[in-house]
This record gives C-alpha cells, sequence and structure tokens, in this order.
C-alpha cells in the first residue's frame, strides 16, 4: 500500500518520487473575450509594424490594451513619427496616457513655463534683431 503526502502542486509517494497532482493544477479557461482581445492587439502591433511580439511582449500587450481601437490609432500614430517601434514599453506607456491626443509632440501651443525649442529662441532672437535694425518695418 502506498501512503502520499501532498507538497503544493506534487504528490510524494512512498518511494519518493514526485508526480503532479491534477486537482492542484488543473487551469481554470481563460475569459474568451479577453484572451481575444489580447490576440486582436497582438495581430494590430504586428499588421502595423511588421513585427511579432515574442511572448512576454505579447503578454505585456494583453495587459494593458483594453480598447482596440486606441491601441491601433496609437500604433499607427507611434509609427507616424517613426519612433522605434520595439520600444514597446514607450508605446504601452504612450497608450496608457490616452495615445494620439496625449502626443506632447503633436501639442501645438507649449506648456507654460516651457523653455521654447533652439529653433524658436533663435527665430525670436532674429526677429527681435530685425525691429531693432528696422524699426518695426519689413
Amino acid at each position: 500500500m502506498e501512503e502520499e503526502e501532498e507538497e503544493g502542486k506534487f504528490k510524494k509517494s512512498e518511494i519518493g518520487s514526485r508526480t503532479l497532482d491534477p486537482a492542484k493544477t488543473a487551469r481554470r479557461a481563460p475569459d474568451s473575450s479577453h484572451s481575444q482581445l489580447a490576440a486582436d492587439a497582438a495581430q494590430v502591433y504586428r499588421r502595423i509594424t511588421g513585427l511579432s511580439p515574442n511572448q512576454p511582449q505579447r503578454v505585456s500587450i494583453a495587459g494593458a490594451v483594453t480598447d482596440l481601437l486606441l491601441w491601433q490609432s496609437t500604433v499607427e500614430h507611434w509609427m507616424s513619427h517613426g519612433w522605434n517601434p520595439r520600444n514597446l514599453p514607450a508605446l504601452l506607456d504612450f497608450y496608457a496616457r490616452g495615445g494620439p491626443p496625449a502626443c506632447q509632440s503633436c501639442q501645438k501651443s507649449p506648456s507654460p513655463g516651457a523653455r521654447p525649442s533652439p529653433r524658436d529662441a533663435t527665430l525670436a532672437a532674429l526677429e527681435e534683431v530685425r525691429k531693432e535694425l528696422f524699426g518695426g518695418k519689413s
């Protein structure tokens, strides 16, 4: 007669060999709508970027993406800027911040207290010099 002692997910028999206990390792079937959304989000990423996400990337996408249309527009917007499609953490962060409407590169007006870009500062300085030299005349 063989006595069994339970250790987590394994059964230990009298002889010391370990076998999986099917009762403790049974997995729940994943929510089909969530798994379908995750698969669709990974397909959107692949279709737009031409890159197949690896397993950890698919898990990251599945954990973050809840709105497939926003995800698609976010990936398209990301690619339109020419940003690195392999930088998935930054892409997912951009999606989490709201996608294209939250794009800081596309905002026309600078945020209060923001320093002007070097180009804008140069143009402003040239405009000041022009006004001094010509008295505001063009």
